[in-house]
């Protein structure tokens, strides 16, 4: 995969992290010596877009669907996830934050 969002709200995520590799979604785990594992959500199907705008669009729809599949899982307890900075994995980089357009929430 190329391109993932930080996650803000990993409240009940970090299990989950361990087992959720879909074919739409993806979390994204990456665990350092001595700090805290930073998730990120990621798609294949941001692969092949280039402009942060479309990859936060196609993001937004897809954290949509997620989140309310979660809701109907997890019922009234789940609080909706939210993504922060765009990030390129293949160059190993932020690119910065997107998530006022993911999430719904301005800056």
């Amino acid at each position: 995969m190329r391109w993932g969002f930080s996650m803000i709200d990993m409240n009940w995520l970090n299990g989950l992290s361990y087992s959720l590799h879909g074919p739409d979604v993806t979390i994204v785990r990456d665990d350092e010596d001595g700090m805290p594992p930073q998730l990120f959500f990621a798609s294949s199907h941001f692969d092949d877009l280039n402009d942060d705008s479309a990859i936060a669009s196609r993001a937004a729809s897809l954290l949509t669907l997620f989140n309310g599949a979660m809701y109907l899982d997890k019922g009234l307890a789940f609080q909706p996830e939210r993504l922060g900075d765009l990030v390129d994995f293949q160059a190993d980089r932020r690119r910065g934050s997107v998530s006022n357009v993911v999430s719904g929430v301005e800056p």
